[in-house]
């Protein structure tokens, strides 16, 4: 259903805790590709920055 949902919205902005970044978890919400915006905490991972800049996503 929140597939579904993201697939048919004209944006995807995802809350990202830093503390959550390499967690395991037992579902995915989806790929980075997916997203258009992410919000965080400011203490995101530099390999992730750099996986957002590739796939052209913006992060606060």
């Amino acid at each position: 259903m929140k597939s579904t949902a993201m697939h048919q919205s004209d944006q995807v902005i995802v809350l990202m805790d830093s503390s959550k970044v390499g967690k395991k978890c037992s579902y995915k919400i989806c790929d980075i590709s997916d997203v258009d915006l992410i919000i965080s905490d400011g203490k995101l991972p530099e390999d992730l920055l750099e996986e957002c800049q590739k796939n052209q996503v913006i992060v606060l």
